[in-house]
């Protein structure tokens, strides 16, 4: 299958499962973005994929956002954002890949056994979910399992849960896709594939904002979860 038409389809099923569960977009796109064109290509391509559509998902999840919650983690992640999009150019593809990989199975591997963080109470564990997740974020676009722990760690209620989610992902997408800019990333190349990114990724909300109501989330998320462990694992093995 020609990469382009991959594309359409990554970004299909990244963004229904964005829509449908709250999460989950980058660790799908980014597992077949590296395997196909790398690290170097993958990363700003996603970022700015994703940065076009981040505003619309936030705005549907707008009612349920609890900012108080959240806004250290979003102010320390100007700072730790730029750590993470500047280390990956100085390291080996092969270990990235592997880096990665280790980072999205053992996240899936961590959901699927069911395993329920304790309560953290002091507001520090904001900035400590900020750090991480910002440079995770620049470095692989994928925060989502960072955040989703720490929301584990406070208890928040589902769509809770998605409100907040989407807020801290539309920071991170647009601080991501600025930093990916200034260093040069968004070359000629990535945006020649996001024009075949944009279709899926109309296709993908549509899709999951219109079925959102049918599924079931934490069968859905088991079987992504799932998908993803694997998708993980390939990316391990050489």
């Amino acid at each position: 299958m020609p990469p382009e038409i991959t594309i359409f389809f990554v970004f299909v099923i990244a963004m229904f499962v964005q829509t449908s569960t709250g999460f989950g977009s980058a660790l799908i796109a980014m597992s077949f973005l590296i395997s196909l064109f790398g690290p170097d290509v993958a990363r700003p391509l996603f970022a700015i994929s994703f940065s076009s559509v981040a505003i619309v998902i936030t705005y549907r999840y707008r009612h349920h956002l609890k900012f108080k919650k959240i806004w250290r983690i979003m102010l320390i992640t100007i700072i730790s954002i730029p750590i993470g999009v500047n280390i990956i150019p100085n390291l080996n593809p092969t270990i990235t890949k592997a880096i990665f990989g280790a980072f999205v199975s053992g996240y899936a591997l961590y959901s699927i056994l069911g395993f329920k963080p304790a309560r953290l109470q002091s507001t520090r564990w904001q900035w400590v979910a900020g750090i991480l997740g910002g440079m995770v974020s620049g470095a692989f676009n994928t925060s989502g399992p960072v955040y989703i722990i720490y929301g584990d760690t406070q208890g928040w209620q589902p769509f809770e849960f998605k409100g907040n989610l989407q807020a801290l992902f539309f920071t991170n997408s647009l601080l991501t896709t600025t930093n990916h800019f200034l260093a040069g990333n968004i070359t000629s190349k990535v945006l020649s594939l996001w024009i075949y990114a944009v279709p899926g990724i109309i296709v993908g909300i549509s899709l999951g904002f219109l079925m959102d109501r049918f599924i079931k989330p934490e069968p859905f998320r088991k079987v992504v979860l799932v998908l993803l462990f694997f998708s993980g694992i390939s990316l391990i093995i050489p």
